[in-house]
């Protein structure tokens, strides 16, 4: 994070997908957030804190679906205390892209069974 001039978001998303039945995955992701706040009062620091975390405890509608967070983590940190990092995970469940007939098929296959 470097060359930035405060106030800034910075914004990072990791997520995870997997299968959780043959046409539908699993996908659990988790945002990060991290707020330079630059020279503002740690009054102004406490609101913003709590209207983002207000903003994502609620949940959000995303398009045809509405995302659920669990639990908000909130995070003062820097050398001054004027950055504020926001963990927020959560999960959902998407169906594959994939066209079902361009789904390649095994050709063969072989079984020993040694009894």
């Amino acid at each position: 994070m470097n060359n930035y001039e405060p106030p800034c978001f910075f914004i990072k998303l990791v997520s995870l997908s997997k299968q959780y039945r043959e046409d539908i995955k699993q996908v659990n992701a988790t945002l990060y957030i991290t707020f330079a706040t630059g020279a503002l009062s740690q009054y102004e620091i406490l609101d913003i804190k709590d209207t983002i975390t207000s903003i994502f405890v609620k949940g959000l509608r995303v398009k045809d679906r509405f995302i659920h967070f669990s639990y908000i983590t909130t995070e003062t940190v820097g050398d001054d205390n004027d950055m504020i990092e926001f963990d927020i995970p959560f999960s959902y469940f998407d169906s594959f892209d994939d066209d079902k007939e361009n789904i390649p098929m095994m050709n063969n296959f072989y079984y020993n069974k040694e009894e």
